[in-house]
């Protein structure tokens, strides 16, 4: 990994035969999203050959990346060539607090480059997808800026940004060493609910936060002009052999922890909170809200 203290745990690294026996077993189609994570997925040799190999199947396949590694031109246009159809890449928030979590100086700087290598290619014709996930820390409520303000001086194509995702730093020891604390909940939503506010122009994803935190006339919208869920007809299944230092495989599932009044909340089917890992809120550059599978 390019940031290997981002992480807390180290994975088996998935081979061309393993994603061959993937597609056969799960019988993958355009019904089907694959999302390819790490780790940092840019590293393996193979990448490009497992992307191709996912495309006949006419899955849809997504990449998470830390963006470090599409600094690199030719690699850029060799990953978009292949046929991803969608990246996303992280921002911890301004370059010394991004830094500080990556734990990797010029972190910020390699990332910027590498999102700004992508969006150059979509400019110039390229139908790559392209989100920014926002992971939002303290130091973001600190600063007080708005989220176009934090990278409208490092970004050259922000209008090519397909959407912003707005989600919550998670709680691991990465973290507590970095000291960077994760916003109290309601602190958190009304953060957020600014933020869908000033991102009026933009598709915008909400991630780990309920909506009954959020402000009264967003969650009186979301009421009013919701309009169904989007691809949550998808297969969910995760595959990965990850595991903490006890030896004990993780279960997002079961490690999962909400308020109890979100049991009894009426907004619960289309709610991107932190009791429904998968799932993300989305609102349309028309104003439709919907709820989409992750």
């Amino acid at each position: 990994c390019l940031s290997p203290k981002t992480f807390e745990g180290v994975g088996r690294q998935m081979d061309l035969a393993s994603i061959n026996d993937i597609i056969l077993k799960y019988n993958l189609s355009n019904r089907d999203r694959f999302i390819i994570n790490g780790g940092e997925p840019t590293l393996h040799c193979e990448l490009d050959k497992i992307i191709s190999t996912l495309n006949k199947t006419n899955v849809e396949v997504v990449l998470y990346s830390n963006g470090r590694k599409f600094c690199d031109h030719i690699f850029t246009k060799d990953i978009i060539k292949s046929g991803i159809k969608r990246v996303t890449i992280p921002i911890h928030g301004e370059e010394k607090n991004h830094d500080k979590i990556t734990q990797v100086n010029g972190s910020f700087n390699e990332t910027v480059e590498g999102l700004n290598n992508l969006l150059y290619e979509k400019r110039n014709g390229s139908k790559i997808g392209i989100e920014v996930k926002f992971i939002i820390n303290n130091s973001f409520l600190e600063n007080k800026k708005s989220i176009i303000n934090l990278i409208s001086k490092n970004i050259k194509y922000i209008n090519f940004i397909d959407c912003f995702v707005l989600t919550s730093i998670i709680h691991c020891d990465t973290i507590k060493k970095t000291k960077l604390l994760i916003p109290e909940l309601d602190i958190l939503a009304k953060y957020i609910s600014a933020q869908i506010n000033i991102l009026y122009d933009y598709n915008i994803k909400i991630m780990d936060i309920p909506l009954c935190l959020l402000d009264t006339d967003i969650v009186k919208q979301i009421k009013e002009n919701f309009k169904t869920a989007k691809n949550i007809g998808f297969n969910e299944f995760t595959i990965f052999d990850y595991k903490r230092k006890n030896g004990k495989k993780i279960n997002y599932k079961e490690s999962t922890n909400y308020y109890d009044k979100c049991k009894l909340c009426d907004l619960e089917d289309r709610c991107g909170s932190i009791m429904n890992y998968y799932r993300s809120l989305v609102r349309d550059k028309n104003g439709d809200w919907y709820t989409d599978l992750e």
